[in-house]
């Protein structure tokens, strides 16, 4: 090999070292976007993990004689439904002031659940673990809200086993007064029975008859 093939030959070798660092910088370039870009979505999944998890200790220890000191603009329209059946479900009523059962509300709580539980999650997450407090400060003022639904339950319960028994009591006397009501009215066309009984029979009296035409045929000097 000559010179000049040992120079060219040198000359490719240091071609091929700088494709290859060029190749290994670009590559570290692309994994530092790329870590920069997960960097950047985890703190926005974070921040908007700790603004759930604080509209939602808000929302289940609502007071009416405040307002919520929540920005609903943080959340979609689909979270924000959620916070509208959770406020429903935590105050008994909905938008429109109508009362709900124990029964609606619970249904009410499980499908806000549904919605906001898988931000609430990402507390629980090791790479979220300051924020695991918030996590169980919000799990903890949700079941708040799930006994507080459990006993007026059970005061429903209560009360409608009271109101049916009182109904079927109201029901029962209703039907005892219509069977003496009956029984005075048998009483009565009894008594009307037996007074019919009693009287004589009247003679019908005849129309016509052998006096009255005695008395149209008579003469004057019979009289």
């Amino acid at each position: 090999m000559d010179h000049r093939e040992l120079l060219e030959h040198k000359k490719e070798a240091e071609q091929r070292a700088a494709d290859k660092k060029a190749i290994e910088k670009k590559r570290e370039q692309q994994q530092l976007l790329e870590k920069q870009a997960k960097a950047k979505r985890d703190a926005a999944a974070f921040a908007h993990f700790q603004a759930v998890a604080g509209a939602v200790q808000e929302v289940c220890q609502e007071h009416p004689d405040r307002e919520l000191d929540i920005n609903f603009e943080l959340f979609s329209d689909k979270e924000r439904e959620a916070f509208e059946m959770l406020l429903s479900a935590k105050r008994g009523e909905d938008t429109t002031s109508i009362h709900l059962s124990a029964k609606v509300r619970m249904q009410l709580l499980n499908k806000a659940l549904a919605v906001l539980y898988p931000t609430l999650a990402l507390g629980k997450a090791p790479e979220y673990h300051i924020g695991l407090k918030n996590f169980l400060e919000a799990q903890q003022k949700i079941g708040d809200v799930r006994d507080e639904i459990k006993s007026d339950a059970g005061v429903e319960a209560i009360f409608f086993k009271v109101a049916g028994t009182a109904k079927k009591e109201e029901e029962e006397e209703e039907e005892d007064e219509e069977d003496e009501d009956g029984d005075d009215d048998d009483d009565k066309d009894k008594a009307a029975d037996a007074a019919d009984d009693d009287k004589p029979a009247k003679k019908k009296k005849k129309k016509g008859g052998l006096g009255r035409l005695f008395r149209r045929n008579k003469k004057p000097d019979d009289e």
